[in-house]
């Protein structure tokens, strides 16, 4: 059935009524629970500060903990290191070596090369640090046969070993004049001979030219 004006009206002002109460009844009622639900928020805030303090107090204890073992452990460190006796000096290297173990000879016969005698004799005494006394002194056991005869005449004027290689050379050595020793390399070609003989030949002609 059709509403009067008046009546349209009228349920208009009900319809307005209703959601007015209800929007005071929502606001009631959450002013009711706020005092309620307070004590809960702050003890959800108080939670999460607890458990940051918890955090910080851990990592603290924490790094005492690993400070103290450290400590510990180089105390343990520095007193196992001062309790270590040293080791024992080492021995004296021997200076002063002789020729009693050294193989090379020379008996100053015709094909043997002093310079090669020469060579051996260094080599050897710069490997066991022999002294010039002691190779003079032990220069006789490696000559022979004439070399020896003619040692046993001149070792009393020598002290030194550059002053017996001087006389060897000079003794049993090939004097010829340094052009003579030119003329032998340029005519001694290579040929068929193998290259490290080649080479090994035409150094021993050149360590025959003077010095200088």
């Amino acid at each position: 059935m059709p509403l009067t004006r008046n009546q349209d009206r009228q349920q208009r002002r009900e319809d307005d009524v209703i959601p007015a109460a209800d929007a005071n009844a929502n606001e009631n009622h959450e002013e009711h629970d706020s005092p309620h639900d307070r004590p809960h928020a702050e003890s959800r805030s108080n939670n999460s500060t607890f458990n940051l303090d918890d955090v910080s107090a851990l990592m603290a204890s924490l790094q005492r903990s690993q400070a103290e073992t450290f400590k510990n452990i180089m105390s343990y460190v520095m007193e196992q290191r001062s309790s270590t006796p040293a080791p024992p000096p080492m021995p004296p290297v021997n200076v002063d070596g002789t020729l009693a173990r050294c193989r090379a000879s020379f008996s100053g016969a015709p094909g043997e090369s002093v310079e090669a005698f020469i060579d051996a004799i260094e080599s050897y005494t710069e490997c066991v640090q022999v002294s010039d006394a002691n190779i003079i002194r032990g220069l006789a056991m490696l000559l022979s046969a004439d070399a020896a005869t003619w040692w046993l005449g001149l070792k009393h004027h020598i002290s030194t070993w550059n002053e017996a290689k001087e006389n060897l050379i000079y003794a049993y050595g090939t004097r010829l004049p340094p052009h003579r020793i030119y003329l032998e390399i340029f005519a001694s070609p290579q040929d068929n001979e193998n290259t490290d003989k080649f080479v090994a030949r035409i150094r021993a002609l050149m360590a025959k030219l003077p010095s200088g």
